[in-house]
């Protein structure tokens, strides 16, 4: 699994693979889409998928999530199997927020192929959940620095 904007995966080539996930996820017959958190955590996550057999295994992954007005997914996971699709698999972690007060970190997986397997956006999701937990580790800490200056 690769991060985007690391020395194996240029932000550009995991935009472009995963627009096209996103294009074609668009067009699908079926689509799936389990919800729910990190297991052992808070941290939301939506997975959309074509995938009839993956869904139920994520689904049964994920600690089950309270019923709430949502206010977005930190991860969301675009997962589609296609013949015509290579394997792949990333995932980005970017900032979002309109000022620097209400910055936080958001996260989302592709993984395409002919046969994606749980294992591999279970990856994904973790790595994510990693990233997204240091980027908050160092705002804290950022802060803390300009609040002793």
């Amino acid at each position: 699994m690769r991060e985007a904007g690391s020395d194996a995966l240029e932000f550009d080539s995991y935009d472009v693979i995963a627009q096209r996930c996103k294009d074609l996820l668009s067009v699908s017959d079926n689509i799936y889409c389990p919800e729910g958190h990190m297991p052992g955590t808070h941290t939301s996550v939506r997975v959309i998928t074509n995938s009839d057999s993956l869904a139920p295994k994520l689904l049964a992954y994920f600690d089950r999530a309270p019923k709430r007005d949502s206010a977005g997914c930190s991860i969301t996971a675009y997962v589609l199997e296609d013949d015509d699709m290579d394997n792949f698999g990333a995932f980005a972690i970017e900032e979002v927020g309109e000022t620097a007060e209400d910055i936080t970190s958001v996260a989302a997986v592709v993984c395409t192929g002919k046969n994606v397997k749980i294992e591999q956006v279970v990856a994904g999701l973790e790595m994510s959940l990693d990233g997204l937990k240091e980027d908050a580790e160092a705002r804290k800490a950022e802060a803390a620095s300009k609040d002793e200056e």
